[in-house]
């Protein structure tokens, strides 16, 4: 990061650096772009690298969130993953190289999410655990995935635009939050073990349905049918 020695390096060239017997199968990579990518410390990314000899995924590269990282190395270690699956989703929004569009990263998305529902908007009372909600155009799509986090992806490249940043402990994840839309108005996200992670803030007002927006928002809609409630908007244009 600060080593003039290495500055401009390549992946190839990093992982020419490490022996062969080693024992080393990943590099987690701080570089010039950890620094810029986030305002926050957990919110930065990290380079990293595939430098197992014996996997044909060596050099193959992505970028993760510092925040993720404990659980990716878990994941890597036991393996729960291979480091070519953490690239073919576009992992933690920082795909690299970026992805082209050209429909990889939405495959993968539908793979994943294979026999699980799809919902085209939550009533009160809806529950939604290892499942998504898709927008009325198909081009995003929510998801409560897996590692407790619920995330809006943009479809056609894979790339997450909004995250309720909700991710389970090591020990608890695979068992799933529940996103409830309850009667009182508040879209709730809640822990396997109950505890509330997250919320709307919605409570006590009318709130009739949720919906996925085709801008890519999340919305809480109203007995007059207007938005109650919204998460940000995304720099993606709009889909007619």
């Amino acid at each position: 990061m600060d080593d003039p020695a290495f500055a401009d390096m390549t992946a190839e060239q990093l992982l020419d650096l490490v022996p062969e017997d080693s024992g080393c199968v990943y590099l987690a990579v701080m570089d010039v772009q950890t620094a810029t990518t986030g305002s926050r410390v957990q919110d930065r990314t990290l380079l990293m690298v595939s430098a197992d000899p014996a996997e044909e995924d060596r050099g193959r590269t992505f970028r993760a969130r510092v925040s993720d990282f404990a659980s990716i190395d878990a994941n890597l270690s036991v393996g729960n993953a291979t480091f070519g699956e953490y690239v073919e989703v576009g992992f933690a929004a920082n795909a690299y190289p970026p992805p082209h569009g050209d429909g990889s990263q939405r495959h993968s998305l539908r793979h994943r999410l294979h026999g699980k529902p799809t919902l085209t908007e939550m009533l009160p009372g809806t529950s939604l655990k290892l499942g998504s909600m898709s927008s009325g155009c198909g081009k995003y799509l929510l998801v409560n995935q897996d590692d407790g986090d619920v995330v809006i992806y943009h479809t056609p490249d894979g790339t997450p635009v909004w995250r309720t940043g909700t991710q389970l402990d090591d020990e608890l994840r695979g068992l799933a939050n529940r996103l409830v839309l309850r009667s009182s108005g508040d879209l709730v996200v809640f822990a396997p073990t109950g505890v509330q992670l997250w919320s709307s803030g919605t409570q006590g007002q009318d709130v009739r349905r949720a919906v996925l927006g085709n801008d890519g928002r999340l919305r809480l809609i109203g007995a007059d049918g207007a938005a109650i409630w919204s998460s940000e908007p995304v720099n993606y244009p709009p889909i007619d």
